[in-house]
C-alpha cells in the first residue's frame, strides 16, 4: 500500500467515526488495521484516538467485540421502560414479571432450567424481530429459520448478561442483543461477498436517506444526502459501489424457494437489484468504461511516480485530487507544507513541465471520459 493510500484511508477515518464524544475501541482498531494492514499495539490506536480528539473511547470484552458493530440509531433511541414491583405471574410467559422472576433465579440461585425456560417462553420476541429482517434493507440469503437461529444466540448472550439490578425491562433489552445478532449475520454470512461493517452501515444511512426522499416525492440528489448524512461525495460514491457491484448479488446456485429444489437462479437472472431511486454513474453499468478509467490513471500515477521528485509527487496529488477526488488550494498546500503559495505554484509548473516532456498525448487529462450520472427508479 503507498503513501497516498494509506493518507486517504487514514483521512477517511473521521469521516467515518463521526462521533467524537462516543467511539468503539475495537472498531476503531479493526478499521485501522485494515488501512494500515499490520497488527497494532493497544497503546497506539488509543494515542491515534486521543490526538484525533476523540473523548470517549468505549471499550468491550474482545470476547464479545463481535457483538457492538453497528451504530443504530433506531435501537439506541429506544425508550428504556421502568421496573415496577409488580406480582409475579407465572401463567404468562414471556411477560415482564415472568421474566423478573426467572431472571431472578438463574442469576440469583444459579438455576439452569430458569435459563432453559427464559429462551423458550421469548421466542415470540425472537420471531417478531426476526421477521422485520426478512426483507431487510439490501438483499441477503438468509432464511426466516436462519434470521431466529441468530435472534435466540442474541437472546441467550442478553440473558447472561443481563443486570437484574438495573431498572430497565429485560425485553427492551434483549431487543438490542437480537438485533445486533441478527445484522452481524446478515452481513458475515448473509451477503455473496463480505462488506466491512463501517461499509455496511454506510450504504444503509444512504439508502434510508433516499427512501426518506422517495416518501416525500423527491429526486434523490447527491449533494443534498452528502450534507445530511455528512459525508463526501467520494465516500457516497465508494458507498454506490459497493452497494451496486456487492449488496445485489446473489449466488446463481441459490434454490428458487424451498419447494422448488430442481430450479437454480442461474435459469432466471435478473439485474434488477435497486429496491429505491438513487443517483448511480453511467460506469456501473459500462465496465469497459470502468477498465479504460483506470488503465488511464494508472498510467498517470506511473509517469507521476518515475519522473517526480517525493514532494512534486504529493504536491501534484493534492493538487488535482488524486487522493481523495478534492483538488486542494495552493494556499492549502502553502499552508501544509510551511511555504508560501507562490513557492507551491512554482513547484507545481515545474512538475507539470518534466509531465509534459514525459506523456503523450494520450494520457493527459482530457482523455479521462468523466460519466454522466444516471437516476435509477421512480
Amino acid at each position: 500500500m503507498t503513501y497516498f493510500q494509506i493518507n486517504e484511508k487514514l483521512r477517511d477515518f473521521e469521516l467515518v467515526f463521526r462521533d467524537k464524544d462516543l467511539i468503539n475501541f475495537n472498531d476503531a482498531k479493526d478499521y485501522l488495521r485494515e488501512a494500515l494492514r499490520q497488527e497494532l499495539d493497544d497503546g497506539y490506536v488509543e494515542s491515534f484516538l486521543e490526538v484525533l480528539g476523540y473523548n470517549n473511547i468505549e471499550k468491550v470484552n474482545k470476547s464479545d467485540n463481535n457483538l457492538d458493530d453497528l451504530n443504530l440509531d433506531e435501537i439506541l433511541n429506544m425508550d428504556w421502560l421502568p421496573n415496577k414491583d409488580t406480582q409475579i405471574l407465572r401463567n404468562n410467559p414471556g411477560s415482564h414479571p415472568q421474566n423478573t422472576h426467572l431472571l431472578n433465579e438463574f442469576h440469583v440461585e444459579e438455576e439452569t432450567a430458569a435459563f432453559d425456560r427464559l429462551v423458550v417462553e421469548n421466542m415470540k420476541l425472537v420471531h417478531k424481530v426476526a421477521s422485520r429482517y426478512l426483507k431487510y434493507v439490501v438483499n441477503h440469503q438468509l432464511s426466516f429459520e436462519d434470521l431466529v437461529s441468530e435472534g435466540t444466540i442474541g437472546l441467550m448472550k442478553a440473558i447472561k448478561k443481563f443486570d437484574i439490578n438495573r431498572d430497565v425491562q429485560f425485553s427492551t433489552y434483549a431487543v438490542w442483543w437480537i438485533r445486533q445478532q441478527i445484522i452481524r449475520a446478515i452481513i458475515d454470512t448473509g451477503t455473496t461477498v463480505r462488506i466491512p461493517v463501517y461499509m455496511f452501515e454506510t450504504v444503509l444511512r444512504i439508502k434510508r436517506a433516499e427512501h426518506s426522499n422517495q416518501l416525500h416525492g423527491q429526486i434523490p440528489d447527491q449533494t443534498e444526502i452528502c450534507m445530511q448524512l455528512g459525508i463526501t461525495p467520494s465516500v457516497y460514491k465508494q458507498a454506490k459501489l459497493v452497494e451496486h457491484r456487492f449488496l445485489g448479488n446473489t449466488s446463481i446456485d441459490q434454490y428458487v424457494s424451498e419447494e422448488d429444489q430442481d430450479t437454480a437462479l442461474g435459469d432466471f437472472i435478473s439485474f434488477e437489484s435497486h429496491s429505491y431511486p438513487g443517483v448511480y454513474d453511467e460506469m456501473f453499468f459500462n465496465p469497459s468504461l470502468i477498465i479504460e478509467q483506470n488503465d488511464v490513471r494508472t498510467r498517470i500515477h506511473q509517469t507521476i511516480s518515475n519522473h517526480l521528485k517525493p514532494r512534486e509527487q504529493e504536491i501534484i496529488f493534492e493538487r488535482f485530487g488524486f487522493v481523495d477526488n478534492i483538488p486542494k488550494t495552493l494556499e492549502q498546500l502553502g499552508r501544509r507544507f510551511g511555504v508560501t503559495r507562490e513557492r507551491i505554484r512554482q513547484i507545481e509548473a515545474k512538475a507539470i513541465r518534466k509531465l509534459r516532456a514525459r506523456m503523450t498525448r494520450k494520457t493527459v487529462r482530457d482523455d479521462f471520459q468523466w460519466p454522466q450520472q444516471t437516476i435509477i427508479g421512480g
